[in-house]
């Protein structure tokens, strides 16, 4: 009977244990170091340090590095040790502290015999800034005895990226936008109770935003193509590139506000030339991914340039829509408005926030 307290009493933790308390029960440090810090990390109390130092080889700037901190051995004195790097940013925890062993920080209770800021087996990241850096560890007020490797496990060259991220996150945003207001325009195209060439310049705005819609939420994926060695040449056919094939060029008949029509139509050419020069950038970065993917860098950066270009066309043309907008807002608070029902505003308030909008996004494309 005694024999079996005496096993329960040594197989429950103490209830002093704390859970970032060290060595924690049932974790066990191997022994010993493969060449990483040569069993002495520290000197004595007091003493800072560098050691376990390591050359990422093959590293380039801007790969991601992943490498593993572990701990070989321990001494009866605390360890306090960062993981830095000479070429790269500062190296980033990515363990997770749910584990033990990659548990990041013990407790030293005050004392100097144990704990200290380690892990035990976790993983850092760091992205190089020149080629083949150095990892190390720097440590601070440490024990002798301890021993840490440092182990490089991946070296990710990210994919290069043609369009911005910047001008993705306004594209994706302006995507959005743009095709509730297609829809909640539309609704007022279907209804219209303005001049025919009005109803149909109205239809012609609902269609053109959410096409636009569409092309804005390509941009911000482009997805790699197989066929980057071809180049593309922005087509503009009117009325923008047969998507909106229903819709006539308004005469300027009389049948509504003089200038009316013209500004619609001028409103449809700018969105054909704009929906060209982006196409033209979409399909450039797209076959520049797919150069990326396959290593060729000659014609990565041609199509990269194309879609660049085609970008800022783009953009420019956006500063002539949003005008566009803005003389269309003044024919519909002149002459006659409507109101939005899903926007809860009259239809000129509307297109007066796309005129800003695209307004925007032209700003974005063309830096």
């Amino acid at each position: 009977m005694a024999i079996f307290i005496l096993l329960v009493i040594l197989l429950i933790p103490s209830a002093s244990y704390s859970q970032d308390d060290f060595p924690p029960p049932g974790i066990f440090i191997p022994c010993c170091s493969s060449g990483g810090t040569g069993g002495h990390t520290g000197a004595t109390y007091g003493e800072n340090g560098q050691s376990a130092w390591k050359q990422v080889w093959g590293a380039a700037p801007g790969d991601v590095v992943t490498f593993q901190f572990v701990l070989r051995a321990r001494s009866a004195g605390s360890l306090h040790a960062y993981p830095r790097t000479t070429g790269g940013s500062d190296p980033q925890y990515i363990g997770d502290y749910s584990y033990p062993y990659q548990t990041w920080y013990w407790n030293t209770q005050g004392r100097r015999d144990k704990g200290g800021t380690f892990c035990l087996d976790c993983l850092w990241q760091f992205t190089a800034n020149y080629w083949d850096p150095w990892i190390y560890i720097d440590y601070w007020d440490s024990g002798d005895g301890w021993d840490v490797d440092l182990n490089v496990t991946n070296i990710q060259t990210p994919k290069r990226q043609v369009i911005p991220q910047a001008k993705k996150d306004a594209a994706r945003e302006k995507a959005g936008k743009q095709l509730a207001w297609a829809t909640s325009i539309g609704v007022v195209g279907s209804q219209c109770r303005l001049w025919w060439p009005a109803c149909v310049g109205i239809a012609a705005l609902s269609g053109a935003f959410a096409l636009d819609s569409y092309r804005q939420s390509n941009i911000a994926n482009d997805p790699p193509r197989s066929d980057y060695w071809v180049i593309h040449e922005p087509r503009f056919d009117f009325p923008i590139n047969g998507q909106l094939y229903w819709y006539p060029w308004l005469p300027e008949d009389g049948s509504a506000p003089s200038g009316m029509a013209d500004s619609f139509n001028q409103y449809v050419v700018d969105a054909t030339v704009a929906d060209g020069w982006n196409e033209m950038a979409l399909i450039s970065a797209e076959r520049a991914l797919g150069a990326d993917e396959v290593g060729d860098d000659y014609w990565f950066w041609t199509q990269q340039s194309q879609s660049e270009y085609a970008l800022r066309q783009a953009g420019f043309r956006y500063y002539d829509i949003s005008y566009d907008l803005f003389v269309l807002v003044w024919y519909f608070r002149q002459y006659g408005d409507e109101w939005v029902y899903e926007e809860g505003d009259y239809l000129s308030n509307v297109v007066e926030r796309a005129a800003y909008s695209y307004w925007e996004l032209a700003d974005s494309f063309t830096q």
